[in-house]
C-alpha cells in the first residue's frame, strides 16, 4: 500500500483517575501520569506514564483521522518509560528513513531545598535560628520544569509558597513543602521543625587566684564563661578604652597598673542572638600590708641592750591600704609558722630569740623583707631569777644555832645576776 504523501502523528492525553486520602491537607503523593507539555522550544514532553495514542491524517486538523494500530492490535497505547528523550522514526520504501519525531518523557520529580541569608544550625530535620528567620523555597525540575511550589506552616492548608517565609514567635513550628513540575509529577513532602530561639547567651565571669568582692591582686586571672542552649559563636571583651578582642584564655591583669580599672565583655551564638554588654568595675591590688611588732611586759636597757622579762609579749599590728588584712603568721627560732591570734607570751624561750612573722591582705599581697618573713631584734629574755647572799660587819656571837649582834652591827645584802 503507498504511503499518504502528508502522514501527521498526533499524541492524545488521556487521563487516569485515582482515589486516596488525603489527611492533613496532605498532598496526593501519586503520579498520575496525566500530563503532556509543549514548551516553548517547540518539544513534547510527557509523563512517564503517559499513554500515547498515534493518528494518522490528510490534514493539520486532526479530522477525520485514523488510528495507527501497533503490534496489530487497534488502539493499544504506547508507553515510552525511558527518561528523557526518546525518538519515534518513519521508515519509508528501501528503509529510508523519512521523519524522526522526538518525544520528551520526564519521569523524575522535582528538588526542593530551603535557602537562607541568616545564621541558622539544621540538626537532622530540626532547623534552629533567631527570630525573623527568613527561608525562601527554591525547586528544580530537569525536563519539564518546575510548575508551582506548596508550602504548609504549622498545619495550614497547603498552598502557593510566597518569595519568602518569616518565622517570628519563640517557639517550634512546623514546616512541609513540595513541588510539582508541568507534567504532573509531584515531589514527596519534605518536613521540618523550625525552632525559633530568641535568648542571647549569658557570660559569667570568674576570678581565679586572688580576689576578694571587686578588688584583685596582679596574679589574677579573668575567665570568661559564655553559655547558651545551642551553642555559643564568639565571646568579646576590652579594658578600659582598648579595642574589642575575642576571647580565647583567661585573661592576666599583672600589666594594669595599682588603682580602678573597667572590664567588658558579651557574647553572640550560633544563631546570631547578641549578650548586652556586662561591665565590671575593679581595683587591682598590688601593696601588702605594713606589720608592727610590739614587745610588752618589762624591760631594762644596760649597755645598749635591751632585757626582757618571761612575762613579756609579742603584739602583731598589721594594716592594708585597700583590701584589708586576712591574716598574720608569726615563727619563734625557726619553728613552723603559726596563726597570730592574740599577744604571744615568750616565757617559753630563753636568751636571744629571731621572731619571723609575715602578714596576707584579702588578696594574698604578703608583706615580707625576706625569704620567710620580717624578723624583729626582740630583747633578751631573762627567765633566771638573781642570787642574793648577806654578811655581818661588826660585833657578833653565835651560840649554837643563834646568832646575837649588837646595835653596832653592820648586815650587808649583796645580789648577782649572770644575765
Amino acid at each position: 500500500m503507498r504511503l499518504l504523501n502528508k502522514i501527521l502523528a498526533y499524541t492524545i492525553l488521556a487521563f487516569f483517575i485515582l482515589s486516596g486520602e488525603n489527611s492533613f491537607a496532605q498532598p496526593d503523593k501519586r503520579n498520575d501520569g496525566s500530563a503532556i507539555l509543549k514548551d516553548s522550544a517547540g518539544r513534547i514532553i510527557c509523563n512517564k506514564q503517559t499513554p500515547l495514542y498515534f493518528y494518522i491524517a490528510t490534514d493539520t486538523t486532526g479530522q477525520d483521522a485514523t488510528s495507527l494500530r501497533l503490534d496489530g492490535e487497534k488502539n493499544k497505547p504506547l508507553l515510552l518509560e525511558k527518561q528523557g528523550r526518546n525518538q519515534i522514526t518513519h521508515i519509508g520504501p528501501n528503509n529510508r528513513i523519512v521523519n524522526k519525531y522526538a518525544i520528551f518523557i520526564e519521569g523524575e520529580a522535582p528538588v526542593t531545598n530551603f535557602q537562607s541569608d541568616a545564621d541558622f544550625m539544621l540538626i537532622n530535620d530540626t532547623i534552629i535560628a533567631a527570630s525573623g528567620f527568613k527561608v525562601s523555597l527554591q525547586a528544580k525540575d530537569n525536563i519539564a520544569g518546575v510548575k508551582d511550589v506548596m508550602v504548609s506552616v504549622n498545619k495550614e492548608p497547603f498552598q502557593s509558597a510566597p518569595e519568602y517565609i518569616v518565622f517570628k514567635e519563640e517557639k517550634a513550628h512546623e514546616l512541609r513543602f513540595y513541588a510539582i513540575d508541568h507534567v504532573g509529577n509531584i515531589e514527596d513532602y519534605n518536613e521540618f521543625v523550625v525552632v525559633i530561639d530568641d535568648t542571647p547567651p549569658a557570660t559569667e565571669l570568674n576570678i581565679t587566684k586572688d580576689n576578694y568582692e571587686n578588688i584583685v591582686s596582679g596574679r589574677s586571672l579573668f575567665e570568661l564563661v559564655p553559655k547558651d542552649k545551642h551553642g555559643v559563636k564568639e565571646t568579646y571583651y576590652w579594658f578600659n578604652d582598648e579595642n574589642e578582642n575575642v576571647y580565647k584564655t583567661p585573661l592576666p591583669v599583672s600589666r594594669f597598673s595599682e588603682g580602678y580599672h573597667n572590664f567588658y565583655f558579651y557574647s553572640v551564638d550560633k544563631l546570631g542572638n547578641t549578650e548586652e554588654v556586662n561591665s565590671f568595675k575593679f581595683y587591682v591590688d598590688k601593696t601588702p600590708p605594713i606589720i608592727f611588732e610590739e614587745i610588752l611586759g618589762n624591760s631594762f636597757i644596760r649597755d645598749g641592750r635591751e632585757y626582757s622579762s618571761g612575762r613579756s609579749q609579742l603584739r602583731l599590728t598589721a594594716i592594708d591600704n585597700k583590701a584589708g588584712i586576712k591574716a598574720i603568721y608569726y615563727s619563734i627560732d625557726g619553728q613552723d609558722y603559726q596563726l597570730y591570734e592574740g599577744p604571744v607570751f615568750l616565757s617559753m624561750v630563753a636568751g636571744d630569740v629571731d621572731i619571723r612573722f609575715y602578714a596576707l591582705d584579702k588578696v594574698n599581697n604578703k608583706s615580707e623583707s625576706s625569704v620567710q618573713g620580717t624578723s624583729t631584734a626582740v630583747p633578751y629574755i631573762d627567765l633566771n631569777a638573781p642570787e642574793i647572799s648577806h654578811s655581818l660587819r661588826g660585833p657578833k656571837i653565835k651560840l649554837r644555832d643563834t646568832l646575837f649582834v649588837s646595835t653596832q652591827t653592820e648586815i650587808i645584802l649583796n645580789a648577782i645576776d649572770h644575765e
